[in-house]
């Protein structure tokens, strides 16, 4: 179930993104003060748009630059992105307790549901390797990428009306972020 709305911006509601149907995933939202508010994922990637808050959001800097975008907001002007936990945690590099990972297998399928991707980047290895269904019949291993030294499995899923493929990439916080560039756009290239 979602709880923290995803970002959709009205790019991809009009399908005319450059990058067309694109999710990004990542993990969670942090915040001391751990408000709930289920617009949270709304509200920053606006901020990251508008450029009102950019201390705290290098995430979204370096997101964007893998992409080739000089300017962080165009890829967010050109995306759907939301976070896989459904709970706003405290601080980073904190394991969520099994109570907030718990959100996110449903959380995932209703995120697909409402944004109907044609393409979905995770970037979170742990999220992509550990914490996404990989025995539900909606969703099927498909392929293999590599690119330099970087590799990740392509899988399809398919429900309803939903028809995507998916990878995962490292966390843009994580040392050499950068090297996933080559795979990312390979990926994006490719014809699903």
């Amino acid at each position: 179930m979602i709880r923290i709305y995803p970002w959709i911006s009205e790019n991809y509601r009009n399908n005319t993104s450059k990058f067309d149907r694109l999710l990004i995933l990542c993990e969670s939202h942090y915040d001391k003060n751990r408000e709930f508010d289920p617009n949270f994922t709304i509200d920053v990637v606006q901020d990251v748009i508008d450029g009102t808050r950019c201390k705290g959001y290098r995430y979204y800097t370096i997101l964007g630059n893998i992409f080739n975008q000089e300017d962080r907001s165009d890829l967010f002007l050109n995306c759907a992105f939301a976070n896989l936990i459904q709970e706003v945690l405290e601080k980073p590099r904190v394991h969520p307790t099994a109570e907030e990972l718990a959100t996110i297998q449903d959380a995932f399928w209703d995120i697909l549901r409402l944004t109907k991707p044609k393409k979905v980047i995770v970037t979170s290895q742990r999220a992509w390797n550990y914490w996404l269904p990989d025995n539900d019949p909606r969703g099927r291993k498909i392929a293999e990428i590599k690119e330099n030294d970087r590799y990740s499995t392509v899988w399809k899923y398919e429900f309803e009306d939903v028809s995507c493929e998916a990878i995962g990439i490292g966390h843009p916080s994580g040392k050499n972020f950068y090297s996933w560039e080559g795979l990312v756009n390979s990926f994006l290239k490719s014809k699903g």
